[in-house]
């Protein structure tokens, strides 16, 4: 899947006044505000930390594996992001979607020059 895909949806189900989201795996939620769902600022975290990965160079393991140690580090201070389902792999699958959409707009970008 597309983490950018995901966040677009996110956004569209809230323009549409919904207030509840069923996941395809996980629990049922409220979906809350843009800046406080937990959801969507998971993903954007995510993607923001692909961005940042990719630029400096990793990809692959490498990148799934920073990505890992910076979350725990969020998750170990007050106030830092967290993510209320836990499950197995998760991280990993959104960090290499993440990574697939920042080098497709990488192409992408490149191409428009």
């Amino acid at each position: 899947g597309s983490v950018r895909g995901l966040l677009r949806a996110i956004g569209r189900i809230r323009e549409a006044g919904a207030r509840v989201h069923l996941p395809g795996h996980g629990p049922a939620g409220r979906l809350g505000p843009a800046s406080t769902d937990p959801v969507e600022r998971h993903l954007a975290w995510v993607l923001d930390e692909a961005e940042r990965a990719v630029g400096a160079g990793l990809s692959g393991v490498g990148l799934r594996e920073e990505i890992g140690r910076r979350f725990d580090e969020q998750r170990s201070r007050p106030g830092g992001l967290d993510f209320p389902v836990r499950i197995p792999g998760f991280l990993q699958v959104t960090a290499s979607a993440a990574e697939r959409d920042v080098l497709a707009r990488s192409v992408d970008e490149s191409s428009a020059r």
